[in-house]
């Protein structure tokens, strides 16, 4: 039996922020043309043919279309609570203590093209969806760690921001 998750307005510990958790799905305007590009293929495929070969296209590609847009969206960024007064941000399959976070800075627009080109480490660690408008930039003090910074896509910024503090 699983616990419910609290709200990412709520508070799960005294004097402490909240937890925060989002999934960088991919935008709901992007179903239809690519269920219609799916179903496309499957009639290319189908072409007037009799029996199986009719039918086949379609059950085996639309399914997978779904999979596919799925798939895009499974990342997760989210700021969980470890244990009493540990949290720690995990952002797609890496995770990092909130007490080795150091400055963080929120980056839109031309900044954040700066940022994940010319201005960009090689060794930062980048968890970018292009679909996802700002991206927050945030400095690792661990000075056993490697990577100097993290940059990591997110719709909620601020609230990203207030659950790191």
């Amino acid at each position: 039996m699983s616990t419910p998750r609290p709200s990412p307005g709520s508070d799960t510990s005294p004097g402490g922020p909240a937890p925060y958790a989002e999934r960088l799905v991919v935008p709901w305007w992007w179903w239809p043309p690519v269920l219609l590009m799916v179903g496309l293929l499957a009639a290319e495929l189908h072409m007037g043919h009799p029996g199986v070969r009719s039918w086949l296209p379609y059950v085996l590609l639309m399914p997978l279309g779904v999979v596919l847009l799925v798939w895009l969206g499974r990342v997760r960024v989210a700021v969980d609570a470890d244990g009493p007064g540990a949290r720690e941000l995990r952002a797609g399959p890496a995770h990092l203590p909130v007490s080795q976070i150091g400055r963080v800075d929120v980056v839109t627009g031309e900044a954040k093209r700066e940022a994940l080109g010319p201005q960009l480490d090689p060794e930062a660690f980048v968890l970018h969806r292009p679909w996802v408008g700002p991206v927050v930039r945030i400095e690792v003090i661990d000075p056993d760690d490697p990577t100097p910074y993290w940059v990591v896509s997110t719709r909620r910024p601020e609230e990203l921001l207030a659950a790191l503090r």
